[in-house]
């Protein structure tokens, strides 16, 4: 009876309360520690809000301040040159050394013909020489023989 009471008194439009419903002094009970995890887990979140916030703050000072290199002394400064000027020497120097190290270096790469593969490379370039000395010939000839048949044609009816 006494639950009848309260439900009446919990429900204004004064039908019962169905048995899924809970009555609000027992939800509040097992809630109390989903509501414990929440604040934690709000705490963590604003942990790192700040966090992140301390970093940008950090990371903006830094943009703002260019960083400072020391100033060099005289003597630094004589002895850096005189250290470029060194190295710019000995780079001269090893220059054709280098070059001589590349190029042996290359030439281990080289596949060098067979000395049947240079005996046959050599007879076909000899006679690829002859085949064109004849055409060359043979055109010479011909431009010879038109051009005299052209002046001796021009030279009689010149005269």
């Amino acid at each position: 009876m006494a639950n009848n009471k309260k439900n009446k008194k919990n429900n204004n439009s004064g039908k019962p309360q169905s048995q899924d419903m809970k009555d609000p002094e027992e939800v509040t009970d097992d809630d109390e520690e989903i509501l414990d995890e929440d604040e934690e887990i709000l705490d963590e979140d604003e942990e790192i809000l700040e966090e992140d916030e301390d970093f940008e703050d950090d990371l903006n000072e830094a943009e703002d301040v260019p960083a400072k290199k020391p100033k060099k002394t005289k003597e630094e400064k004589e002895a850096e040159k005189k250290a470029k000027e060194k190295a710019a020497k000995k780079k001269r120097g090893n220059r054709l050394i280098n070059w001589l190290r590349d190029l042996r270096a290359e030439l281990k790469k080289v596949v060098w013909p067979s000395f049947g593969q240079v005996m046959r490379n050599t007879g076909i370039v000899l006679l690829m020489v002859l085949v064109i000395g004849v055409f060359i010939w043979i055109f010479d000839a011909l431009a010879h023989l038109v051009i005299e048949a052209l002046i001796s044609l021009f030279s009689e009816v010149l005269s």
